[in-house]
């Protein structure tokens, strides 16, 4: 289970993690509990994860940030190496933004003014990822394209394999089933012209390391996530607060999703946008 600032942020159709993801720098404390909690947290059995997002206080308070990672810092990976590729896949991780709080005061309605009342806290961050693809499949030699397997034997297939239809097309070639293709080379009368015209467009990998393509295409992420929240005393008895996140995040994978495909021909966006509010009331 996780929660912020009491209420659940659990992404219940996605994988169970959270539907949100906090800046870092917008969190006041977490507790992470195993086990023996007390029964406000009975909405699971396992671990509970607890956020509280910071609020304003009495004295103005403003900061900004930037965390990075680069693959100038990074060593090789190995399927890189293994590739002769003297450079690591690219990556470029940028995490910036700013927040700032303190107390809401309006001097000429003299609202607040002893800054013991309502408070604001306001997060801004914006995270971008652009991850080089590390796919390391075999794919075929664009001099096979055309039907030429050069010192690859292929065989005709045998006639219990073909149609009547289909083995009269392949004898009058002078194709004997069963046996290897005259100069391993497929008649183009045989190849269908659809699939020369996929081959031909250019979409296709081609191998950087003998028959085997290591690299990929370029998979940007990028979130964008908004955090204020209101705190407003009462009396000593009484005070509320309220959050408010909105995060949208695009994601793009080299793959398309849950295709199983093995080469970065055609990805996938993913975009999901998520939002989390809470309104908390305190009387004693």
């Amino acid at each position: 289970l996780w929660t912020i600032d009491g209420g659940e942020a659990s992404d219940r159709g996605g994988a169970g993690g959270m539907d949100v993801m906090p800046s870092i720098d917008s969190i006041a404390e977490f507790r992470v509990m195993t086990s023996n909690y007390s029964a406000e947290y009975g909405l699971s059995s396992a671990a509970t994860m607890t956020l509280v997002v910071k609020g304003g206080t009495k004295e103005f308070h403003a900061g900004a940030w930037e965390f990075l990672r680069n693959d100038a810092l990074n060593a090789n990976d190995f399927f890189f190496n293994n590739a002769g590729k003297t450079t690591p896949p690219e990556l470029r991780f940028n995490t910036y933004g700013f927040n700032a709080g303190g107390p809401v005061m309006f001097p000429k309605l003299r609202f607040n003014k002893n800054k013991d009342r309502t408070f604001f806290f306001y997060n801004m961050e914006w995270r971008k990822l652009i991850q080089g693809g590390n796919y390391n499949p075999t794919v075929p030699l664009p001099s096979t394209y055309g039907g030429a397997f050069g010192g690859t034997t292929i065989n005709v297939p045998t006639a219990d394999q073909l149609a009547p239809n289909v083995l009269a097309k392949f004898t009058s070639l002078g194709l004997v089933p069963g046996q290897p293709f005259p100069n391993n080379t497929i008649p183009s009368t045989l190849l269908d012209p659809n699939a020369q015209a996929l081959l031909k467009a250019g979409i296709f990998p081609t191998p950087t390391s003998g028959s085997k393509f290591v690299g990929g295409n370029k998979q940007p992420t990028n979130v964008r996530e908004e955090i204020v929240r209101i705190d407003h005393r009462f009396s000593d008895k009484f005070w509320i607060f309220g959050h408010f996140i909105s995060e949208q995040v695009s994601q793009t994978y080299g793959t398309s999703l849950w295709s199983g495909d093995s080469y970065p021909t055609v990805g996938s966006l993913f975009g999901n946008p998520a939002y989390h509010a809470v309104v908390h009331a305190t009387y004693s």
